[in-house]
């Protein structure tokens, strides 16, 4: 019958001690990569009415990784939500279909995405989230370098197609739009997100002015210039006659 040699506590925790010196089992740190990525609603939209919001994604990693440049593997952003607390629209809280995403695009003031055309996915039917997908690689500047080198702004075209069925205030039309970014350093390859959010109230058109109806006294001088006119094209055919 064999016997089967038994490990002291002493023998386990030496082991582990040296599986954790040799790297086995540490998980990757991807906390150096990270960035932000800052959402821009206006205060107010208008149910029919398209108006421009902004997306912000800027390299903010930490040391060791501040010197190294950042490429954007994904930009995602749900237009209406109650809530803000997360990078994604959670059960409860989704609201799909209040905006539409019409466009999209680098603004030329920012050099890593400047002038590059945003490819607008089709949106989630569960949470509205939508993929913006640029036409080209877009890196971000290591953090130790200039603003605007590590920024990109999208300049975005969005439609109110209805109120919000679940706003994030009864009774009102506030809804919070949510992005998210994903992250890559270019020498280490590590992995990093961001996210931000934005308040927007949305309200239905205004009523069209009501067709005015003359007054009385406007009816009296209507009928009055027509009787001129009348008397006056007689006039003027007696005198031809």
């Amino acid at each position: 019958m064999s016997h089967r040699p038994s490990l002291r506590p002493a023998t386990v925790i030496l082991a582990f001690t040296v599986m954790l010196s040799c790297g086995v089992m540490v998980p990757r740190a991807d906390a150096g990569i990270g960035g932000q990525s800052t959402v821009v609603m206006p205060e107010t939209a208008v149910v029919g009415v398209t108006f421009t919001a902004t997306m912000t994604l800027r390299n903010f990693s930490t040391p060791p990784n501040d010197t190294e440049s950042v490429r954007v593997t994904g930009v995602f952003l749900t237009p209406s939500c109650a809530s803000p607390g997360f990078a994604i629209c959670t059960p409860g809280n989704r609201d799909p279909g209040v905006f539409a995403i019409l466009s999209a695009a680098g603004d030329p003031g920012f050099a890593p995405c400047a002038g590059i055309a945003f490819q607008i996915g089709p949106p989630d039917p569960a949470t509205g989230e939508t993929q913006l997908i640029p036409g080209q690689t877009i890196t971000l500047g290591p953090t130790n370098g200039s603003l605007a080198a590590r920024t990109c702004q999208i300049d975005l075209l969005l439609v109110a197609k209805k109120l919000p069925e679940n706003p994030a205030t009864p009774g009102t039309g506030e809804t919070w739009a949510v992005g998210h970014t994903s992250l890559q350093g270019v020498t280490s390859g590590l992995n990093g997100t961001a996210s931000s959010s934005s308040l927007i109230n949305v309200v239905a058109a205004p009523p069209a002015p009501p067709t005015a109806v003359p007054t009385l006294s406007e009816w009296v001088m209507i009928m009055l210039a027509g009787v001129l006119v009348l008397a006056g094209a007689i006039a003027l055919r007696r005198r031809m006659a």
